[in-house]
């Protein structure tokens, strides 16, 4: 079962979003939280704490797969002590425009994908954000997988760990390369590391909203940091 499945305009302030359990079918094998839909939307969550949410075989936290014209924010959000399995990460975004400001994204624990953050396309912000102690137990990275447009400002990245002698700790962009000694960097082996965002270039949504970058930069994208 889902804790919240998310709709339109909808704002979700104060709350503890904790014990979902996703033991069903293909979608519904995932998450505390499920936001998906193909139209243009606009979520809101402030001041919740996203705990303790399991999956055995996939997302426990958080699942986003909107249109390109929709924003999920969340601002003061604890995402922390979730458990997943295999393929799958804390926070997966298929698609979509989403925020990260002011939040803890920590000590979750993933068996083979990400610990953290997987973005397979979109554009995601991380601002004043933690994202650390997070865990990719088999194979993956510990911290954030990105394939889309990254931008992070002013936050910590650090302590994130991965058994994987070819993945991040850290940030690992959507290029394979080879990996760094452990802690080096965006491209951390085995153990722990932190990373860096590469800087932004104009892109298709400068001037589209306030406070939203004006640029789609490479961020952790396939062009994404050199350790």
């Amino acid at each position: 079962y889902h804790v919240v499945t998310g709709s339109d305009d909808a704002v979700l302030d104060g709350f503890t979003i904790t014990g979902g359990t996703g033991n069903g079918g293909p979608m519904d094998a995932n998450y505390g939280i499920h936001i998906s839909n193909s139209n243009d939307i606009q979520l809101s969550f402030a001041n919740c704490s996203i705990i303790r949410n399991m999956a055995p075989n996939s997302t426990p936290g958080i699942l986003i797969q909107t249109s390109q014209d929709s924003f999920i924010n969340f601002t003061n959000c604890e995402i922390s002590e979730n458990q997943g399995g295999y393929s799958s990460a804390t926070i997966r975004i298929i698609s979509g425009n989403v925020t990260f400001t002011d939040c803890e994204i920590s000590n979750n624990e993933i068996s083979e994908g990400t610990g953290g953050i997987l973005i397979e396309s979109g554009n995601v912000v991380i601002e004043r954000t933690r994202i650390e102690h997070n865990t990719c137990v088999l194979a993956g990275a510990g911290g954030i997988t990105s394939s889309g447009n990254l931008f992070i400002t002013n936050s910590v990245i650090a302590e994130n760990s991965t058994f994987a002698i070819d993945r991040a700790g850290g940030i690992e962009s959507g290029r394979r390369r080879p990996a760094g000694p452990a802690g080096s960097g965006a491209r951390s082996g085995p153990g722990r590391g932190t990373g860096r965002a590469a800087p932004c270039r104009p892109g298709p949504y400068l001037g589209r909203r306030p406070g939203w970058p004006t640029g789609s930069g490479p961020g952790c994208g396939p062009d994404g940091p050199s350790p």
